[in-house]
C-alpha cells in the first residue's frame, strides 16, 4: 500500500515501515542490511515522495494510511 500510495521502491517503502513502528534509522538500516548513511539518503527521497519534511511527519502520514 505506502509503495503503491507514494510510487516508493520496495527498500524504500521498508524503511519507512520500520521507522513508523518504532525503529531508529540505525536500527532500520541494519535491519535492511545497509548504512546507517544510507537509509539517511534514501529517507530524503522518501520525505520528497511523500511530500514530508521530518520524520515524525511521515510516521503521522502512515499512520493515517492505515
Amino acid at each position: 500500500t505506502v509503495r503503491r500510495a507514494f510510487g516508493l521502491t520496495p527498500k524504500e517503502a521498508e524503511l519507512a515501515i520500520r521507522l513508523a513502528v518504532g525503529d531508529t534509522i540505525e536500527q532500520a538500516a541494519a535491519t535492511l542490511s545497509i548504512t546507517a548513511g544510507h537509509a539517511r539518503q534514501r529517507l530524503k527521497v522518501i520525505f520528497s515522495k511523500t511530500d514530508t519534511h521530518r520524520q515524525g511527519e511521515l510516521i503521522a502520514l502512515l499512520a493515517r494510511l492505515g
